[in-house]
């Protein structure tokens, strides 16, 4: 007996200081991520939620509860992180499910998210279709979240599905996934620097990055899941978007619409009132989707299927929200703060009603919704290239109308202000709307369009 007891205190005792060396190493080597570490502070301080808000940074960039909360007299929350995984909003809803009173849930179904993405494979030498789960470069997304996340059966099961099994030690000690910096003396003092300062202490944090044209904007990360930003897009030259979807071929991805699912299914269970929609994009990146439409018809009838209202707020029809201008976005994927407080109201209207009192408002299809609208040119966008320096990037211009032509010219900045930059004409007017261009070469891209005896122009930036 006392030989059983002795090595039960042992391994306590080894168990204890396994933790606390680990601890520290963390403290030493894992970088703050400021968002995720502002969030579920703010996540376990609230007395209660009332409508839960789940999804990407969509979320959080163009839902504001505080508004929310003036409006209806409840508690609102965005429990939404970069790029979320089907299987963490999953994990994230019981977790919040068994803490608080939750009333409604509402999540936000972006497609960059819900369906395959291209992952390049070295085997192959080309780009495979992958589950946005299965993707390594997300693995990182569930990881963060579980180190912050307080010990219960939710966070372990995100942390036991961040990641396959050949990163088994990356999911255990999260140290290992920064060990390149071991003897990085310069990081690590950041590292330390970061967590003495008082905004690490007090759960805040700002920013004010610079945009394409040289003006800076405040970002602020703010209590309840809203990420507070001042950024706009006013010059026509931020409007290049970088592509890896193309929704005719990356269509759901089957983890994440089991995960979806099972969302759906616990809140049917709990008798939750659960609802899905869409926040605005931008034109550019709507286009750039390939096959939207089909996207649309995918997530319209999984929620059919649920008895679920679904809204896109891509399409609603201007009389009730316009947003489409630059002004309202901080960058070609998210909604600034001028764009949220514009939404939020409108979200909320829709969300509060039913189906019936909302068709009105919405075009069924985008094709619909562009056969109504003036022509526009959104910007270009580029598809994903060999990466390799001598592969041309693929670009696309992306327009609201199949019969535009375009004339289309570049300037090649030489890095030499002494000296005039060098004009190509790429080609002249005609339908054809994709051109490569090396991808080490940078500049303007104008383009030129004519329809039914209007002209268009545009100048972007690559």
């Amino acid at each position: 007996m006392k030989k059983v007891l002795k090595n039960s205190t042992q391994l306590i005792l080894g168990l204890v200081l396994l933790c606390f060396v680990c601890s520290r190493v963390n403290y030493l080597l894992v970088s703050d991520d400021p968002w995720i570490r502002i969030l579920m502070h703010s996540y376990y301080e609230q007395e209660n939620i009332d409508n839960l808000f789940l999804g990407s940074s969509h979320v959080y960039s163009a839902v504001n509860p505080y508004i929310l909360d003036e409006i209806n007299g409840q508690n609102n929350f965005n429990l939404s992180t970069a790029a979320q995984r089907w299987d963490t909003t999953c994990y994230l809803l019981k977790d919040a499910y068994s803490r608080y009173d939750i009333k409604n849930v509402y999540l936000e179904c972006y497609f960059w998210t819900n369906t395959k993405c291209d992952v390049w494979s070295e085997n192959e030498q080309k780009y495979v279709p992958t589950d946005w789960i299965d993707a390594p470069q997300n693995y990182s997304i569930a990881w963060v979240l579980s180190y912050y996340m307080k010990p219960s059966i939710n966070s372990l099961a995100i942390q036991l599905h961040s990641a396959d099994v050949d990163h088994m030690l990356e999911t255990i000690f999260p140290f290992v996934r920064y060990r390149a910096n071991v003897f990085n003396w310069e990081e690590i003092s950041k590292n330390i620097d970061v967590k003495k300062s008082e905004e690490y202490k007090s759960y805040t944090h700002q920013e004010f990055p610079t945009s394409i044209d040289g003006v800076q904007g405040l970002t602020e990360y703010r209590p309840k899941g809203f990420s507070y930003s001042e950024n706009r897009i006013i010059i026509d030259a931020d409007k290049n978007f970088s592509d890896d979807r193309d929704l005719g071929f990356n269509c759901l991805s089957p983890k994440s619409e089991k995960y979806m699912r099972k969302t759906i299914e616990f809140c049917k269970k709990k008798g939750i009132n659960v609802k899905l929609y869409i926040t605005p994009m931008t034109g550019v990146q709507l286009v750039s989707a390939d096959n939207y439409d089909g996207y649309l018809s995918d997530m319209r009838n999984l929620a059919n299927e649920y008895d679920v209202e679904f809204y896109d707020f891509n399409l609603i029809k201007p009389d009730y929200l316009d947003i489409d201008s630059g002004e309202y976005f901080c960058d070609l994927y998210h909604l600034n703060s001028v764009g949220a407080e514009k939404f939020t109201p409108v979200l909320w209207d829709v969300l509060n009603s039913s189906i019936d009192k909302n068709s009105d408002m919405f075009y069924e299809y985008l094709e619909e919704k562009y056969a109504a609208e003036e022509p526009e040119i959104f910007g270009v966008y580029a598809k994903k290239s060999i990466p390799r320096d001598d592969t041309p990037k693929h670009y696309t211009v992306a327009s609201n109308k199949k019969d535009m032509t375009y004339r289309i010219t570049r300037t090649i900045d030489d890095g030499d202000a002494n000296k005039d930059d060098t004009v190509e004409v790429i080609q002249d007017y005609n339908a054809n709307k994709t051109f490569d261009l090396p991808i080490d070469q940078h500049g303007t891209i104008t383009i030129e369009s004519k329809y039914n005896n209007q002209e268009l122009s545009i100048s972007v930036a690559y």
